[in-house]
């Protein structure tokens, strides 16, 4: 059977930062322009004290689907894990399968 399912469909991408703008600057926007941009695009911020703000908020144009979610305190990425995930830092690729 011929899976028809757009990727934008299927595709959910978290981004986890904290303190890292210039970084996730870099990263989004060698998104913006690729497949990936519309699919559904989360930030999730722990509590970044630098530009980091500003920089999610100059990108809510170039993704369709583009949310921010701010934390008030560092919560790390073990709190996301799940039997399949993926995550994207400005540094590393971390996935886990079951």
């Amino acid at each position: 059977m011929e899976n028809t399912n757009k990727l934008e469909e299927v595709l959910q991408i978290f981004l986890i930062t904290c303190n890292r703008s210039l970084l996730l600057d870099n990263t989004l926007r060698q998104l913006r322009g690729s497949p990936f941009s519309a699919c559904r695009f989360t930030i999730l911020d722990n509590c970044s004290t630098d530009s980091t703000a500003e920089v999610v908020s100059r990108y809510y144009e170039h993704f369709s689907d583009y949310h921010v979610v701010r934390h008030n305190k560092n919560i790390g990425y073990r709190f996301y894990l799940s039997n399949y995930t993926s995550f994207i830092s400005e540094t590393i690729l971390y996935a886990t399968t079951g």
